[in-house]
């Protein structure tokens, strides 16, 4: 039996990749398993999906604890889930993300595959290219690494079955397959702890000090939460997407901070200074800018 855990959030398709995974497995005489188990159902949470394939008939319908195979749709999400928790030693993580795997300083000591699937999806227009659909790209990737299902099955499934767009997704999951990268055993490289870049440090590093942006009180004031909802809940691993301040171009208006709905911007003299811990990524602060200086940007580039 073929274990397979889907890695992704909402709104990115993983619940439809474990189904067209076995579909196709399906189509090839094998009996087959897929279900979800979601969290808090809305865009953007963590989803967790799985597939079971085998040659005999699956009777095992618990949660899939430790799987042959890994798929991760957002690399975004391995600051927030163990996502080789329970992975076989000999088994495979196929990751989205345009760096190789020696990069990837995963604890693990399986193969690690890397494939930029959501520039594949931006290709051929799936999604937006700060939200992309990832998920038939992936599926090509993971009939390359594992060769659990022959790309041409799974092209003709996701034809017939892949909810818009068949054929560019259907082009999509071929032109993973041939960009796969070669797999790198983690055990051969050396693991190292990750630190948040310099951009995510707030000036607040005592305390977290909710105030109005100093200098700006012609500004007409709606309500407003004086902090986030929950100091203790860090909201910022909801995020897909991150705003980067030019601080060049911001002029200090101070709107940044008053349309932002979890005060996760503070004005200081340099410019607006962005609290990541809490931004959740929503690009009404990008929006807003009178003079363009916000770029919402995908948060992948950050992990």
């Amino acid at each position: 039996m073929i274990e397979v855990r889907f890695h992704g959030r909402g709104g990115q398709g993983s619940v439809v990749a474990s189904e067209l995974l076995a579909r196709a497995a399906f189509e090839e005489g094998k009996d087959i398993q897929a279900f979800p188990m979601f969290g808090v159902e809305r865009r953007g949470a963590p989803v967790t999906a799985f597939t079971r394939i085998d040659e005999k008939i699956v009777r095992d319908k618990s949660k899939i604890h430790k799987p042959d195979v890994v798929i991760v749709l957002d690399t975004a999400l391995l600051e927030a889930v163990d996502v080789t928790e329970g992975l076989k030693p000999d088994g495979k993580i196929i990751l989205n993300t345009g760096k190789d795997p020696e990069e990837m300083k995963l604890d693990t000591e399986s193969e690690i595959f890397t494939v930029d699937a959501s520039d594949i999806a931006v290709q051929h227009g799936l999604g937006t290219e700060v939200a992309p659909i990832v998920n038939t790209a992936i599926l090509g990737a993971v009939s390359k690494a594992t060769g659990m299902v022959k790309i041409d099955t799974l092209a003709d499934v996701i034809l017939k079955h892949a909810p818009a767009k068949n054929k560019a997704n259907a082009e999509a999951a071929k032109q993973a397959y041939d960009e796969l990268s070669e797999g790198v055993k983690g055990s051969d490289l050396e693991t190292e702890v990750k630190h948040k870049p310099e951009s995510d440090k707030v000036p607040h590093d005592e305390e977290r000090i909710c105030v109005n942006p100093k200098d700006h009180k012609d500004l007409p004031l709606t309500p407003i939460a004086d902090c986030p909802s929950d100091q203790m809940n860090k909201t910022g691993s909801w995020r897909t997407i991150r705003p980067i301040v030019d601080q060049e171009t911001c002029i200090n208006c101070g709107i940044c901070w008053k349309v932002c709905p979890d005060v996760a911007i503070f004005v200081e003299d340099e410019g607006a200074v962005v609290d990541y811990d809490y931004c959740k990524g929503c690009g009404i602060c990008a929006e807003e800018c009178p003079v363009d200086a916000i770029e919402m940007d995908k948060e992948e580039k950050y992990v």
